[in-house]
């Protein structure tokens, strides 16, 4: 082999070793949504934000920009591939393409909060995670995206809401039942997609990353229509679909994720909604007149406070614990 093929050979393989680490921060970014790493779940998670590509582009670039700046700051490459610290921003980045005007301005807003989720993400890191053993979950996001809220309407940035059919008549054909449209809606909701063709992705993604958890999440579903049934819609109109996706990732949080599967998960995972309906309601009125939308706010609330409590318990209680090792944020 001549020096310039070897030069070209070794160019090449650079090349697809980068494609690789690429796609893998990418779709396991998506996959820490669903608190796994499954490059299978990422996928099909990603292929779900492709019903609305413009929302899809700007998590990639999301996701790509934070782990740009994480280099920057000298975090190692490894870590970086896990999503640990893609996830967050990619929230910031779809819900940024749904909230923001698409123009310069709105772009450099939407880049700053997805630094600022990096940065939140270190520091929630070293404050819940190294000491205190606690998943970072979502608060980054949350954080950077009520920020960026308050950004985008004091520069005039906020895009006007859509009032065009969320789906396609065949969609609403093909699911016509309203409560499971709901279902399925909900499940979009955790992209910012609130639509059918949505949600079936993300139940599909569900599904692969574990039987148990889809099988809380219908439970979870259900338990929320219960409570729906109790509230005054007037608050919020997207109320339903709000307390939809928080009560299925509280439930698959608690139930399947950070305790030990079993009967006693399950009670814990039942007290948890009742823990996160009843912070949704509180909420509610409270955000509402201030201006900022719930979000996913129940679901860190709830599961912190929940494991947080938990680790006081004597030794070897059940059910046993499952927290993250430390630097995994899960």
């Amino acid at each position: 082999m001549t020096p310039l093929n070897g030069r070209v050979g070794s160019a090449h393989v650079k090349l697809r070793d980068a494609a690789a680490w690429l796609a893998d921060l990418v779709v396991r970014s998506y996959a820490q949504i669903l608190f796994g790493s499954s490059r299978t779940v990422g996928a099909i998670l990603l292929l779900a934000t492709s019903v609305r590509p413009q929302a899809m582009l700007a998590g990639i670039a999301a996701i790509i920009l934070a782990a740009a700046f994480a280099r920057l700051l000298g975090f190692d490459h490894g870590e970086l591939r896990t999503g640990c610290f893609g996830y967050n921003a990619l929230l910031v980045g779809l819900g940024s393409a749904v909230v923001l005007k698409a123009t310069w301005l709105g772009a450099a807003v939407a880049a700053v909060a997805v630094l600022s989720a990096v940065l939140l993400t270190v520091l929630l890191q070293g404050a819940l995670d190294r000491e205190r053993h606690l998943p970072v979950l979502t608060l980054p996001f949350l954080c950077s995206f009520y920020l960026l809220l308050g950004v985008a309407r004091v520069l005039l940035l906020e895009r006007p809401p859509l009032h065009a059919a969320l789906e396609s008549q065949l969609m609403l054909n093909w699911v016509p039942w309203s409560s499971a449209r709901l279902y399925l809606r909900s499940l979009g909701a955790i992209f910012f997609l609130p639509r059918i063709e949505a949600g079936i992705l993300v139940m599909l993604a569900i599904a692969v990353y574990s039987r148990l958890a889809l099988l809380l999440s219908f439970v979870a579903f259900a338990v929320a229509l219960a409570v729906l049934r109790q509230a005054d819609m007037a608050w919020d109109g997207a109320l339903p679909i709000v307390v939809g996706f928080n009560f299925i990732l509280v439930a698959i949080g608690i139930g399947r994720v950070w305790l030990s599967a079993g009967w006693a998960s399950f009670a814990y995972a039942m007290l948890a909604l009742m823990i996160s309906g009843f912070l949704t309601m509180g909420l509610l009125p409270i955000l509402v007149r201030v201006g900022l939308p719930l979000l996913i706010l129940p679901f860190n609330a709830t599961v912190l406070c929940l494991l947080f409590v938990m680790q006081r318990r004597v030794t070897g209680a059940k059910p046993a614990l499952q927290l993250p090792s430390p630097g995994s944020g899960r």
